[in-house]
């Protein structure tokens, strides 16, 4: 149904360990689970960094968790284009009828998102 890309950026550990810790299960089974029964996918977007030891840090989290979308932009001065990016590398790769980026400082309800996403589908079935 939705791809919730959740922007995040090098530096923002402790917000991704939150979100972790309330609504986004900290283990791939628990993301399976959630996926399953919002028919969503959700994942971090974050840019690439110069710093090699960023990058190692962020590949060491990718195989952990597999719950990472990388790309090209990331600095702070550039969000918009880094938005841009994310809408434009989801819909060409990903298959959903929504594409939802939400900032990783904030408390997601997925059931309630599920529910707005199918609501609003039907509405749209429904002239």
């Amino acid at each position: 149904m939705g791809f919730v890309g959740i922007q995040t950026r090098f530096g923002s550990v402790g917000r991704q360990r939150s979100l972790k810790k309330s609504w986004m299960p900290a283990d791939q089974q628990g993301v399976q689970r959630l996926e399953d029964a919002t028919g969503s996918t959700f994942m971090f977007v974050i840019g690439r960094a110069n710093n090699k030891a960023k990058m190692v840090e962020l590949i060491k989290e990718v195989a952990q968790y597999d719950d990472f979308m990388s790309l090209y932009i990331e600095e702070y001065s550039k969000l918009s284009y880094k938005m841009l990016a994310f809408f434009k590398v989801t819909y060409a790769l990903f298959d959903f009828e929504f594409f939802v980026k939400v900032d990783d400082d904030i408390y997601l309800k997925p059931n309630c998102l599920s529910l707005l996403l199918a609501v609003h589908t039907l509405n749209l079935l429904d002239p």
